[in-house]
């Protein structure tokens, strides 16, 4: 039987030297499993994905990731946790299909 999508999908995933696995922000992953398996196609579901931040190859990875999820979702925004630097921290990527993400309310309009 099929389940119901989720509202929400949360991506924390790391390695052993604590880099997330390339393959776990491709488009094919985003769209495939993420976006039409777990949230079922829905415009108003969204992702929540932790990033590790610090350095050039993070920031880079940040980047490519962002490029990914753009790809397959209309809107995405990042924040980086208070105690972040410029030596490591994260970045916190959302993305929904929603035309916008409202930063200064709880709600997506």
């Amino acid at each position: 039987a099929d389940s119901d999508p989720f509202d929400i999908v949360f991506i924390d995933i790391f390695d052993d030297e604590n880099i997330l696995p390339p393959e776990f922000y491709t488009t094919e992953f985003l769209d495939d499993v993420v976006f039409q398996n777990h949230l079922g196609g829905r415009s108003d579901g969204m992702v929540i994905h932790n990033f590790h931040t610090g350095g050039k190859a993070l920031r880079s990875q940040l980047e490519d990731a962002i490029m990914s999820y753009r790809k397959v979702f209309s809107t995405t925004m990042t924040v980086e946790s208070v105690d972040s630097r410029h030596t490591g921290g994260n970045t916190i990527l959302l993305a929904t299909n929603k035309r916008r993400l409202d930063a200064s309310s709880e709600t997506l309009s």
